[in-house]
């Protein structure tokens, strides 16, 4: 959910941020609050999006950004919230869409180095996110087929007030949802079965699967260890989609331990690399010559520039007794 609500906030960040983890950028975060969904048993459940998060210091309620987009947008992301919940017709949780919220506090930008794990990568907006722990969600959804497509979103009919032009497209563009028809084998009617980002339904099974180019990252995948290049879990940080940890193949299958955020797959790994640009470990960085550092950073004045050298001139000089005059030798001026 925090993936669209990036789309609302900035897009720039949005498309750079690839993973809403607990980094080390922010020296506390609360604990995972609870499991946010649409519908179903829990009375919580029926409250809107914001009204489910927890109140206080120990909960994401009061937290700057969900502050923010609640003040600034609060009315547009209930109504598409309400839209989720009128279309969606399953209960209980489904689609791999129900998310816990961690917030951090005491926060920077910059990246904080570990001289152990290298540099870790950084939450600028200093919300994390994790799919519901302990709960299989990886049937998908069963929703209202609305139009024979099966493409809930973008939905001109919801209306979105406080979004620009700009920001509408930005958010109209966003796959939140990947839906595809079926048709019930018991009455004939047609449904659509939908799965949240960055999942979609396999057409075959029903059950939600990765889309390409995505794995199920940790905080320990997103570490870059400096001494060879790899990440925690063997990665290579240079390009290539690694296979998932066991921890991932679980989730596109059953679902049933997932507690990572998703992630794409590409060159870097690390976040913070794709935010300021890679950081060149200690131990790697080029060594500056003495040379260059005396004619750089030496404190010592420069030397001052030769002199040019004086002109001499003849003087023509007159014998106070003869009155003759003569060239005598010359003198510097």
């Amino acid at each position: 959910m925090v993936y669209f609500l990036f789309s609302f906030t900035d897009a720039q960040i949005s498309a750079m941020f690839g993973n809403a983890v607990q980094a080390k950028n922010c020296e506390n975060w609360s604990e995972w609050g609870p499991c946010i969904w649409l519908k179903g048993h829990n009375p919580r459940w029926s409250r809107n999006y914001f009204e489910q998060l927890l109140p206080g210091r120990t909960g994401c309620r009061q937290h700057v950004f969900f502050k923010l987009l609640q003040d600034r947008w609060g009315e547009a992301f209930s109504n598409f919230y309400s839209y989720l919940r009128e279309v969606t017709l399953s209960e209980e949780q489904c689609g791999q869409c129900s998310y816990q919220q961690s917030c951090g506090r005491h926060c920077t930008r910059k990246a904080v180095q570990d001289f152990q794990s290298g540099p870790n990568n950084v939450n600028p907006l200093f919300v994390a996110e994790r799919l519901c722990a302990g709960v299989d969600q990886s049937s998908s959804c069963v929703s209202k087929k609305i139009n024979p497509s099966c493409k809930l979103w973008p939905n001109p009919s919801v209306a979105l007030p406080n979004v620009t032009e700009s920001m509408l497209q930005i958010v109209n563009g966003f796959e939140y949802l990947s839906c595809i028809p079926q048709q019930s084998s018991e009455n004939g009617e047609e449904y659509c079965r939908c799965c949240c980002h960055p999942f979609v339904p396999n057409p075959q099974t029903y059950l939600c699967e990765l889309k390409p180019n995505f794995v199920l990252a940790t905080v320990a995948d997103l570490t870059r260890m400096p001494e060879n290049g790899t990440t925690q879990n063997g990665h290579k940080e240079n390009g290539g989609c690694p296979t998932p940890p066991p921890a991932a193949k679980n989730a596109t299958t059953n679902g049933s331990s997932v507690t990572a955020s998703p992630r794409r797959c590409g060159p870097k790994l690390n976040t913070q690399d794709r935010l300021f640009g890679p950081v060149t470990p200690a131990h790697k960085k080029e060594k500056v010559s003495d040379t260059f550092k005396s004619s750089i950073f030496d404190n010592t004045p420069p030397k001052s520039p030769a002199k040019t050298p004086k002109k001499t001139v003849p003087v023509l000089q007159r014998n106070p007794i003869t009155g003759e005059q003569k060239i005598p030798e010359k003198i510097s001026m």
